[in-house]
């Protein structure tokens, strides 16, 4: 059910910005590319699980990292 909620979410949200974007589902359905965008968005907002944010940002800047 939250699959579908959250995909429901970023589809009202395309939509309501105006744009023409189609939502192309990628991973099997767990995910959706916007085409107006060029956004890839999750399908579940719980993807990270229990993860605080302090924990997400961290492990954001570790795989982002210049070395």
């Amino acid at each position: 059910m939250k699959i579908i909620l959250s995909a429901l979410t970023a589809a009202t949200m395309a939509a309501s910005w105006g744009a023409n974007a189609t939502l192309e589902p990628r991973l099997n359905g767990q995910a959706y590319y916007d085409t107006e965008s060029d956004l890839t968005w999750t399908a579940d907002v719980n993807i990270n699980g229990s993860k605080t944010i302090d924990e997400q940002l961290s492990f954001y800047q570790i795989c982002h990292r210049r070395d």
